[in-house]
């Protein structure tokens, strides 16, 4: 099913660029933010985009029913698991191989959808397989609970941070970078890691006391939130640029592409949330969706 997929500028920016020091440079500066609009739906989340500028992501429409979706060539293809009673999208290639996870009378799982056809994907032994990443090799990577897994070529392997209640994988980049957030034991204050050649790293945003990556590109950039989802951040090369939806409650960064552009949503507090692009200022010609 295809829908009228909205889209329409509303403001610009300005970021401010930090070093894990704190002090200031101009490696990211302004984006152009559109929002994102589905007729009739209550809660719009772009979750994922690639290069070619086709978004994924979840709405809830009139009833709070919830469906995955697709965004290109101008118009929505709605993404719903045969028997489900929910499905989310969550995350998108180059290749428009799309992978989310879905509800059903037998509890659910996760999914790899491309060309037209599902593939279910479920840990051996696993309770809960959530997907929510995957890249142009088809690595996948998720949730199984309290610990996080990445798939490939039909095997599931386990990771997870070292002595952290929960770890969660978002995203992964091709060259096997995954983004993600962790807990400790006794908190329920999130921290954002990077995973790369069998290493943890934590991305501590100066001045903020904690934070989620849930999109890493090509490149190597990040994307994030902090302050509970009160502002979103972008990482790379040891910068940071903050920024935030004007007189939003809530600004979440979810997913990147290599030209910078970005997806997410937000919520001003009185409507349900919002979806939007944030796309760099110096790229605001560019098109989505195509």
């Amino acid at each position: 099913m295809r829908r009228q997929f909205l889209v329409s500028i509303f403001t610009l920016i300005s970021c401010l660029g930090m070093s894990i020091g704190g002090s200031e440079a101009a490696h990211f500066n302004t984006y152009a933010f559109s929002t994102l609009d589905i007729p009739g739906a209550r809660i719009i989340d772009p979750t994922g985009i690639n290069n070619r500028g086709q978004i994924v992501g979840r709405y809830d429409d009139s009833t709070g029913a919830e469906h995955g979706f697709f965004f290109g060539a101008g118009a929505i293809t709605i993404i719903n698991v045969p028997g489900a009673s929910s499905t989310i999208a969550t995350g998108i290639n180059n290749r428009a191989e799309i992978v989310g996870f879905f509800s059903n009378s037998t509890g659910g799982g996760s999914f790899l959808y491309s060309k037209g056809s599902f593939a279910i994907l479920k840990a051996p032994g696993s309770l809960t397989t959530v997907a929510f990443g995957i890249n142009d090799h088809s690595q996948i990577v998720g949730s199984l609970g309290s610990v996080s897994f990445f798939y490939s070529r039909g095997k599931f392997t386990s990771f997870a941070v070292p002595g952290a209640r929960v770890t969660t994988a978002r995203a992964i980049n091709n060259s096997g970078e995954i983004v993600g957030d962790f807990a400790n034991p006794g908190s329920d204050i999130s921290q954002a890691f990077t995973y790369d050649d069998g290493k943890f790293r934590t991305i501590d945003v100066p001045g903020h006391s904690n934070s989620g990556a849930f999109g890493v590109n090509n490149e190597g950039e990040i994307v994030g939130f902090t302050d509970n989802g009160a502002m979103s951040f972008a990482y790379k090369g040891g910068y940071f640029s903050l920024f935030f939806i004007p007189n939003a409650t809530i600004t979440i960064a979810s997913a990147v592409n290599d030209g910078g552009v970005i997806v997410g949503e937000y919520s001003n507090g009185v409507e349900p949330a919002l979806g939007f692009i944030a796309m760099p200022r110096a790229r605001e010609r560019g098109r989505v969706g195509r």
